[in-house]
């Protein structure tokens, strides 16, 4: 059976809309656990609490927006960030680079061995054939 253009809109539209009412719930989820984590890590100062507290300005004021029906769902890039958010505050980093971070203080000097003294300063150079 062959469907009409006019069909294919409908169904395509239905199939959008029944993923779409599913995902809601799964943001709104998201969105209230993400919004709890940010205000723990806001309180703690510093420029990683700063960095929370503008995403949680951010993610508050669409979660009232999404509570309160002036927004309805999350675009792609929205959920997206969202994600890349909520991973790294409600799941924790993998890696902390504290060191390049400048977060932690350098250890006393320990002075160079002896047998590192004495190395070359360049590496040998090709001896051409003779």
């Amino acid at each position: 059976m062959r469907m009409t253009r006019a069909q294919k809109t409908a169904v395509e539209g239905f199939s959008t809309k029944a993923n779409v009412e599913g995902q809601v719930g799964k943001d709104m989820g998201m969105l209230r656990d993400l919004v709890g984590a940010l205000t723990e890590a806001a309180s703690k100062g510093g420029i990683d609490g700063r960095t929370a507290a503008a995403h949680l300005t951010t993610f508050s004021d669409i979660l009232d927006g999404m509570e309160s029906a002036r927004i309805q769902t999350l675009t792609e890039r929205q959920r997206g960030f969202l994600r890349g958010v909520h991973t790294r505050y409600c799941k924790g980093e993998s890696y902390r680079n504290d060191w390049s971070a400048g977060r932690v203080e350098k250890g006393r000097d320990v002075p160079l061995p002896a047998v590192l003294q004495n190395l070359p300063k360049k590496p040998p150079t090709r001896m051409a054939p003779q």
